[in-house]
């Protein structure tokens, strides 16, 4: 259950909306879609990604019921989104405004985690703009040369972890078959100071998300 091939054959046939990303492109504030494409979930699970990759995320459908018995034992959650992506991928440096459990249903993503104290806004917005776009060995070794710790990790189906809110993390796909399928599991919990900081760093981002769009 849950790999791949388990979701293609259960659930291809349905359509919905799917993102396309283009990761030779530039990246103004964060990783943003260059399009979004209604189509069936079959272009996605056997999707030609020589030159753009796909995701599909969704928090209330028949694919987000199916992973159900692995969410129940959960308490104080506020949504669940799976997403389904394909290689590569990677996401940018960035951190979330609330606490999350990570679910790795199948694939292999790897992980980078540090935290860092600003003095100030804009010292946090130029560190965001520094680093926003960097591949994974390039923010590695920006964070050596900062002397800023972090954390590294390799995850894989059936993996679990937690992760803070405020904490910053970039992730990307270990390009090991065809994408990786996993939850965040997001719980209840709203920091005032931290959505404000958020708000400030990406209000691209905040802006969409205002209006319900959440890619």
């Amino acid at each position: 259950m849950y790999t791949w091939e388990d979701f293609s054959r259960k659930f291809g046939h349905l359509s919905g909306e799917i993102a396309v990303y283009d990761f030779t492109c530039p990246e103004v504030e964060h990783t943003a879609p260059v399009k979004k494409i209604v189509t069936t979930y079959e272009t996605l699970f056997n999707a030609d990604t020589s030159k753009f990759s796909y995701m599909l995320k969704t928090s209330d459908s028949l694919l987000t019921k199916y992973i159900q018995p692995l969410t129940d034992e959960y308490d104080n959650v506020y949504d669940i989104l799976l997403r389904i992506q394909t290689n590569p991928w990677r996401f940018s440096t960035h951190f979330d405004t609330y606490d999350q459990t990570i679910l790795m249903l199948d694939g292999v993503k790897r992980w980078i985690f540090f935290r860092k104290t600003f003095e100030t806004i804009e010292e946090e917005k130029s560190f965001v703009k520094c680093v926003n776009g960097m591949k994974f060995e390039q923010l590695e070794s920006y964070l050596k040369s900062k002397n800023i710790p972090y954390h590294l990790k390799t995850t894989r189906g059936g993996d679990r972890f937690f992760i803070p809110k405020g904490m910053y993390h970039a992730v990307e796909n270990v390009n090991e078959g065809k994408g990786t399928i996993f939850a965040n599991v997001i719980h209840e919990g709203f920091v005032q100071n931290l959505d404000e900081r958020f708000r400030q760093i990406w209000p691209i981002v905040s802006n969409n998300c205002d209006k319900g769009v959440f890619y």
